[in-house]
């Protein structure tokens, strides 16, 4: 984080005294923390440009009342835009991340919900529209592992183009439309498939990927699974394998919050075991001005 932030996030503490019972009681962060508008241009440009993420480190939420917690995270969020719910039977705006131990038999769980490492992926990839941040606050990290990694598409692209090949599969990957399997925590119904089709590469976004979404939607749909979009689609793959080395990684804490520009940058996790990490989820559409944001209360 940019040591000249770190000014306002003390003054997040003193927004606990103005925070009623429900969420439908609090005033707008704008109108509480002064300094909340600076902060939001200053990530705002950091998201948009480069490196096109941000970490908030050692935000004092913990201080704070665990009840307080995700009705502040939702006050940030609508500064940047409007934080989106996660679609499905039991839509949420704010989703734990965390191992799960109570999953029915035959439910296949998201990467959100179980331990283990994460492939590089892009959030929201199953939406017509995929939300263009994604935030993680950090209630409690792993004891070990669990650490966040971040790719360019840039660094990718320059990458996947190099040679002829890579160029080929680039064509096909901007314009063929790959189905993206919503995954069960996120369907209309759990048992019944859903996908929304697109291509990986675009104007806006500039990449939406989840490599296992993909093999799953060619299951649910194989008129969509063309030799060229497999060919294209391993390329892509193996690009992402063999660019490792290009990828940062950020090792955070509890207390800490990243924002990732998730139109621009995938993200994914190291290895971990430690059931007890548990982070929360925003989703946020930057689209909307600034201060004109409103979330869906329903």
């Amino acid at each position: 984080m940019p040591k000249h932030l770190g000014q306002y996030l003390n003054e997040l503490v003193a927004v606990s005294s103005h925070v009623g019972g429900t969420n439908a009681d609090l005033p707008r962060m704008k109108d509480v923390w002064p300094g909340l508008q600076r902060l939001v241009n200053q990530i705002l440009k950091n998201l948009q440009g480069s490196p096109g993420y941000v970490v908030l480190q050692a935000l004092p939420l913990l201080t704070l009342e665990q009840k307080y917690h995700e009705a502040l995270l939702l006050r940030i969020a609508e500064t940047l835009g409007i934080p989106g719910r996660t679609g499905g039977a039991n839509s949420k705006l704010i989703w734990e991340v965390r191992p799960r131990s109570d999953l029915p038999t035959g439910y296949v769980p998201s990467i959100t919900e179980r331990d283990g490492a994460a492939d590089l992926h892009t959030d929201s990839q199953y939406r017509s529209y995929p939300e263009g941040c994604v935030l993680l606050f950090v209630v409690r990290p792993a004891s070990s592992g669990g650490e966040t990694l971040l790719l360019d598409a840039d660094t990718l692209l320059e990458s996947l183009t190099s040679g002829v090949e890579g160029r080929a599969a680039y064509d096909v990957l901007r314009q063929a439309r790959f189905p993206f399997a919503v995954p069960m925590a996120f369907r209309t119904e759990s048992q019944t498939p859903e996908y929304v089709a697109a291509t990986i590469f675009s104007e806006t976004p500039v990449i939406r990927y989840r490599h296992d979404a993909i093999i799953e939607g060619f299951a649910i749909d194989p008129d969509l699974a063309t030799k060229d979009a497999r060919w294209a689609l391993d390329t892509l793959s193996e690009v992402i394998r063999n660019t490792a080395a290009k990828t940062t990684r950020e090792a955070l804490s509890a207390g800490d919050i990243i924002l990732i520009n998730n139109h621009r940058l995938l993200h994914g996790r190291t290895d971990f075991t430690d059931t007890r990490r548990l982070l929360l989820r925003l989703r946020i559409d930057i689209r909307q001005p600034q201060g004109q944001a409103e979330h869906d209360g329903s």
